[in-house]
């Protein structure tokens, strides 16, 4: 496990002088794991005809870094804007949507470093602005996200629901006397649909430790393990964890091209894998969950830096759809940390009462 952890530090950071202070070969059969790790996180981009995206591994995709750049700046709802890394140790992005170049784009890049809270006051780097439409940040969204349950399919819609920080009451009541239900706080996205709303309620306790170890295997198997998983065995291995989110775009009115719900979430996992991951070592070693977000790196790392992104591409999580998590989050009450659920959710319930997630799909109308 040491071993595997110095390989890891190694390929992300080639040049790192700490890195080679700690993992300093003292054989011959560790200098050449070492030289078979840094070719490995410098493989470059190589397009897989089995099974789009599923059918391609980390090791060959890059983790599938300027896929993200590129839709980030190009169109980030369309799954057909991808990118390939270019360059060795000055790396970009060059752009395509289909057989259209777009374009480049950094490799790697962030617009707004992020102070985590204390005790640790890390610097997150690689942080970037959340988009005020949606529950985050400031949580001072006008919008809600609802449904008419009567109608089959669901298909969920954003309502400006002139909501104020911390009251959204009678944007709730308005849009059910229409009989629509509320759904969560903030514009629909990939995951807004019931089902998925099901399944974050129903692993509430269980999703974060589940698709950390997940998330490991897929990260130490595509950086020096003999053969590289596929990010369809990632989807997998959620799906065995009862981590069963949508692969359909079922959300979405037009879903061809648009990000699934699967999608917003193995994204998520990339870019922490990216970009979090000397934030993110001791998960190397003990995969569970932590806990406590102020002091676990990794959770906020995960938090600032592929939250943006997330919550853009998801639109519901636990907090928006009124689920309390199995992530402790009191310290950051009152501070500017702080992290709230929305009190007009569909998940959200009062006291000790059941929360209406709790009920077997398909849901009726409330």
């Amino acid at each position: 496990r040491l071993h595997a952890l110095c390989l890891v530090m190694i390929a992300q950071t080639p040049s790192s002088k700490l890195a080679a202070r700690l993992c300093a070969p003292s054989s011959s059969a560790v200098l050449l794991l070492v030289v078979l790790a840094i070719a490995a996180a410098v493989t470059h981009r190589e397009s897989s005809d089995q099974g789009g995206e599923d059918g391609e591994t980390g090791r060959e995709t890059d983790f599938w870094t300027c896929d993200r750049e590129c839709r980030w700046r190009f169109d980030f709802y369309d799954r057909r804007v991808r990118g390939k890394t270019v360059g060795l140790f000055k790396r970009t992005c060059v752009c395509w949507r289909g057989t259209q170049q777009l374009g480049h784009v950094p490799y790697r890049f962030t617009e707004a470093p992020f102070l985590g809270p204390p005790p640790l006051s890390n610097m997150y780097a690689n942080a970037r602005e959340f988009d005020p439409d949606f529950w985050a940040d400031r949580y001072t969204t006008p919008f809600l996200c609802a449904v008419d349950l009567r109608v089959a399919p669901p298909i969920p819609r954003t309502f400006d629901a002139g909501c104020s920080p911390g009251d959204c009451k009678a944007g709730k009541a308005k849009l059910e006397a229409h009989g629509l239900t509320v759904l969560h706080c903030g514009r629909c996205g990939a995951c807004s649909s019931p089902e998925d709303i099901k399944v974050l309620f129903d692993t509430r306790e269980t999703i974060t430790a589940h698709t950390t170890e997940c998330s490991t295997k897929f990260k130490i198997s595509n950086t020096i393990g003999l053969r590289a998983q596929k990010l369809g065995e990632l989807k997998q291995c959620l799906r065995q964890a009862g981590i069963t989110f949508s692969d359909d775009g079922r959300a979405w009115e037009e879903p061809v091209g648009k990000p699934t719900c699967f999608d917003c979430w193995t994204d998520n996992i990339m870019n922490d894998a990216q970009l979090c991951w000397n934030h993110c070592l001791g998960k190397f070693v003990k995969s569970g969950n932590a806990g406590h977000f102020a002091k676990d790196p990794c959770l906020q790392c995960d938090e600032y830096t592929s939250g943006p992104a997330f919550i853009a591409c998801a639109g519901a999580n636990r907090r928006s759809a009124g689920i309390k998590s199995d992530i402790d989050r009191g310290d950051l009450v009152g501070t500017k940390w702080e992290q709230k659920i929305c009190t007009v959710g569909i998940c959200s319930s009062q006291g000790n009462a059941t929360s209406p997630c709790a009920a077997p799909l398909p849901w009726r109308e409330y």
